[in-house]
This record gives structure tokens, C-alpha cells and sequence, in this order.
């Protein structure tokens, strides 16, 4: 991590004991993976009387594009505080932001319509005042990843922690079409967050080629490690899943069921050894 403060003005007053004035500073963070580096712009003031640091600003990409607002305060005597931010609604793409202002903060996936606004709170010290709280919004949003395309992604997201991240179980989450390949739609799951790396899965379930697709509880790993995850497929229609093929020609009857285990990497997804049964004529 690399801070760096510049057009710092202090006006003191009283000794050492209160100064108030504007303070600037650039945040970055290098990601491991790529060269490139990341960067969140923080201004705003800071005051510090009475034993007692408060500050307040806004956090942006640019000079003209805000992300949210931040406030800190820090009790000395108590040797506590809290941090306390907000951001967004940030909207993506037409009118919003768009690829390209995105691109400092080094995302493994690029929004491009949607919404997506988020709230924190964040006590520290000895006597914390309350919690760490904090939720994330998420409407109708759109992403593109190495390996998928999401559509219409929606949740509301009740943090227990602020960091690492955790909530209670049954957050819910809903895609309307995710692509992987082929298309799923009416995706609907429920989870847990245990750390920024770790979403335990409660219930998946989504429609294709117009069966049904259920999963078993399973861990969801978002670092380097590889996820598996075992899906029950049931009423799959194979004249659905022929015209999908794009095989000219293919014509098929009945429909499938069975089991596929998954397996899901950082740039893939996996099955393994699944098995389906056609029930009807074929």
C-alpha cells in the first residue's frame, strides 16, 4: 500500500492541540497479477480539537467522476473511532461510466449497464461504537468476465463485517441470463460471504433449454483456488438443446436428466465426468 498526501494545508491554533485545514491524498494499490495499478483520489478536510480527529470528503476516479463519500473520526482520550462511508449509485455504461474510466482500478470483470451503490461502517479501537455494518446494492447490472457474460444481476447484500467481508446466510442474488457457453436464465441462489475469498453456496437453482438445473451446497472460491460444485439437471428439452447446438441438421426428442460435477477455475469452467439420462424417445 502507498499513500500519498500532497496540498496539505494546516492552519494551527491553540499549540498542538486543534489544527483544521483541506487535505488531499492518492491511494494506490499495485495487483499482483498485472502491472497495472489502481487508484482511488481521497479530498476533503480534517480537523483535530479536543483530543478528537474528524474528518470528511470525497472519494473519485477523476475530477470529475465521484465514487462516494467518506468521513473518519478518532478519539484519543478513548483511543477509538470509526470509519464511515457511502458509494455511489454508480451507473454503468450509455450516460454512466463507461470501460475506460474503469480501468484504474484493475477489476477482473467490466460492468457495463447497471447500478451499483454501497454503505459501510467501520469502528476501530478499544471501545468500538457499534459494529462494523454495511450493505451493497446491486441493480440490473451486466458484467463481462473472462469466461461469462451476466445479465441483469440483482441483490441487496447485508454485511455483519465491513473486512474482511461477512454476512449472515440467505443473502439473495438473481441473474436473469447468464452465459457460459450456453445460456441459463432465471438464476437464483442464496448465500453466505466468509471473507473476501470464500461465498458459501446455499441454493442454486436456474432454467436451460427448458429443464431445471439445481446445486448442492458448495463453496465458492474467488481467489486461486479451484471450486467444485456437483449440479442435478432434470426436463432438459433435447429439441431445445439441438437448436443451441448450431448443429445444422441436429434433430433430437425427449429429454435429459442426470448429474454434473463442476469444476471452476479464474479462466474456466470444468465438467467432470458428468452423467445424463434421456427419458422419451430420442
Amino acid at each position: 500500500e502507498l499513500v500519498t498526501l500532497s496540498d496539505v494545508d494546516l492552519a494551527v491554533s491553540g499549540g498542538l492541540t486543534s489544527f483544521a485545514g483541506p487535505i488531499n491524498a492518492v491511494i494506490r494499490r499495485s495487483t499482483p497479477q498485472t502491472t497495472r495499478r489502481s487508484g482511488i483520489m481521497i479530498g476533503g478536510t480534517l480537523v483535530f480539537e479536543d483530543n478528537i480527529f474528524n474528518s470528511e470528503g470525497i472519494m473519485s476516479l477523476s475530477s470529475d467522476i465521484k465514487l462516494g463519500n467518506f468521513s473518519v473520526r478518532y478519539d484519543l482520550d478513548r483511543e477509538s473511532g470509526h470509519v464511515a462511508s457511502s458509494v455511489g449509485p454508480l451507473l454503468f455504461g450509455g450516460q454512466g461510466l463507461m470501460q475506460a474510466n474503469l480501468r484504474p482500478l484493475g477489476l477482473p470483470f467490466t460492468p457495463t449497464s447497471g447500478e451499483f451503490a454501497a454503505r459501510a461502517m467501520f469502528p476501530f479501537g478499544k471501545e468500538r461504537d457499534g459494529p462494523q455494518t454495511g450493505t451493497l446494492f446491486l441493480k440490473d447490472l451486466e458484467l463481462e468476465g473472462g469466461y461469462y457474460h451476466i445479465s441483469r444481476l440483482n441483490s441487496a447484500i447485508t454485511l455483519d463485517a465491513v473486512w474482511p467481508p461477512r454476512s449472515k446466510g440467505s443473502q439473495i442474488a438473481s441473474i436473469g441470463l447468464l452465459q457460459m457457453g450456453l445460456p441459463v436464465t432465471d438464476v437464483q441462489a442464496s448465500f453466505a460471504i466468509n471473507s473476501a475469498e470464500i461465498v458459501d453456496v446455499e441454493t442454486l437453482s436456474m432454467t436451460f433449454a427448458g429443464g431445471k438445473i439445481s446445486g448442492e451446497p458448495f463453496t465458492l472460491r474467488l481467489d486461486d483456488a479451484e471450486s467444485t460444485a456437483n449440479l442435478d439437471v432434470s426436463g432438459v428439452a433435447l429439441p431445445a438443446l439441438a437448436r443451441l447446438s448450431g448443429l445444422k441438421g441436429l434433430e433430437a426428442q425427449g429429454t435429459l436428466s442426470g448429474q454434473i460435477p463442476i469444476r471452476i477455475g479464474n479462466d474456466d469452467l470444468l465438467i467432470d465426468a458428468g452423467i445424463l439420462n434421456t427419458t422419451g424417445p430420442g
